[in-house]
């Protein structure tokens, strides 16, 4: 492929990473909470986590409490607000919850909630690839931190994906058009933005079995 070619996938991918990452409500990727808890719990403790034993720590409980969530988390844990609720509140009274979110106390983030995390059996791998950032980011609000930790996981999500699909359609002595028509349609998929586009073990783990 050109070069030409080839920064404008890759543009057109970084694009998506961040359009996808900035438009999923916060929580609302597969698990995120209890994969954020995760994260966090690294960065604050410095060691893997046990299951059965470690927890959601109280900033990632409050700000579940603050922001609508699906009916069927809701299922689980009646006091969750639904979007139909959220969507019934007036708009002042959704940006005095957007205020409530963004102003939890980042020293929640060492508290832990009565609420276990389930997620914590997952490979530890793509969890310590996100503490650095996490870490850099300690002083911002729940809602910022987990947008560019979105965008970072996707984003190397992307760069392995990008290049492992190179390699396999040049092995397989593709022409450059139909290279670049192969990784258009892999960055044109809905369900791999939905797979990689927010915080858990999907996005390394996909862009790996790809390598």
């Amino acid at each position: 492929m050109k070069r030409a070619d080839r920064l404008l996938l890759l543009a057109f991918a970084f694009g998506n990473a961040i359009l996808y990452s900035s438009l999923l409500p916060l929580w609302e990727g597969f698990d995120e909470p209890w994969h954020y808890g995760y994260v966090q719990s690294l960065a604050f403790t410095r060691r893997l986590p046990v299951l059965g034993k470690t927890r959601l720590s109280q900033e990632v409980w409050d700000s579940m409490l603050a922001c609508p969530a699906s009916h069927i988390v809701a299922r689980v844990w009646p006091e969750i607000q639904t979007f139909d609720r959220y969507f019934a509140l007036s708009p002042a009274a959704r940006v005095q919850e957007r205020q409530a979110l963004e102003a939890i106390p980042r020293s929640e983030g060492m508290v832990e909630s009565a609420h276990a995390n389930y997620e914590i059996q997952q490979p530890p791998l793509a969890y310590m690839a996100l503490t650095g950032p996490n870490l850099l980011l300690s002083l911002a609000p729940i809602t910022i931190r987990v947008l560019w930790l979105r965008i970072f996981a996707a984003g190397v999500s992307v760069l392995i994906t990008f290049f492992a699909a190179e390699s396999l359609f040049r092995t397989l002595e593709l022409p450059p058009f139909y290279q670049a028509l192969g990784l258009y349609c892999i960055f044109a998929c809905q369900m791999y933005w939905a797979t990689i586009a927010h915080i858990g073990n999907d996005a390394l783990a996909l862009a790996l079995s790809v390598w």
